[in-house]
């Protein structure tokens, strides 16, 4: 997740004319802070010991656009594919998911929205559409697959595979928090549903050898117990 971290450090202020603060100015107070700017980038390495530890953290809405299958790589806001690891991220190159909707942001099939953190590895992606079959985007399952129940991946795969009855529950309104369902709070589906388009949410035949290997790693054994695993997935490398 991307989050907001609230600090507090000792900040001085000179030239006070009393111990109560009398004098206490606009002009004095950037100049401290300008100060204490020019102090922790000439000692990046006492980041710690000047900000000491955070008091408290808010969860943000950040998504960067990233590729649908190379690892680490995303969409500079100026234009242009980057690798870049999460935590190198320009802010510059976030949006927060009530703009994607907003302004219809349809990456295509080259890109999905993702948080930051979700950027490393090939995702496991399920494709949005129409109800005429027009393609609206596509998210990342590997989230769901993690904390969803058994019982309901196999609904969803006994139903060849489609997400969609299950996506539909994700209500940010019922979750808790994002780690109950990471679905709830998707852009790539709000974007849809802020406008009230209708669709499907299915993993298509050429991301299935993903798809399997994935579950094969988070729940061994899982695809062979629900039947699931196609004949010739044998002979398939993901």
């Amino acid at each position: 997740m991307s989050y907001k971290l609230h600090y507090a450090m000792l900040l001085e202020v000179k030239g006070m004319i009393d111990r109560g603060g009398v004098g206490f100015t606009a002009e004095k107070a950037a100049a401290a802070l300008r100060e204490m700017a020019d102090r922790v980038e000439a000692q990046p390495d006492k980041l710690k010991e000047i900000f000491g530890s955070p008091l408290g953290a808010e969860v943000e809405d950040r998504w960067v656009l990233r590729s649908a299958t190379r690892s680490n790589v995303i969409r500079k806001a100026a234009g242009g594919w980057v690798e870049v690891d999460a935590q190198d991220i320009d802010l510059e190159d976030t949006l927060h998911s009530s703009v994607i909707a907003e302004r219809n942001l349809n990456p295509g099939p080259d890109g999905l929205w993702s948080r930051p953190e979700d950027i490393f590895g090939r995702p496991v992606l399920a494709r949005l559409r129409l109800d005429n079959g027009e393609f609206a985007g596509q998210l990342d399952m590997r989230e769901w697959f993690a904390v969803a129940d058994e019982e309901d991946i196999a609904y969803c795969i006994e139903r060849g595979w489609d997400f969609t009855e299950k996506v539909g529950e994700a209500d940010p309104e019922e979750v808790i928090n994002w780690s109950h369902n990471p679905l709830a709070y998707d852009a790539n589906l709000e974007r849809l549903n802020s406008q009230g388009i209708a669709h499907t949410t299915a993993i298509e035949a050429d991301q299935l050898p993903f798809a399997i290997a994935y579950l094969d790693e988070l729940r061994p054994g899982f695809i062979d117990r629900i039947g699931a695993r196609p004949s010739e997935d044998a002979g398939m490398e993901p």
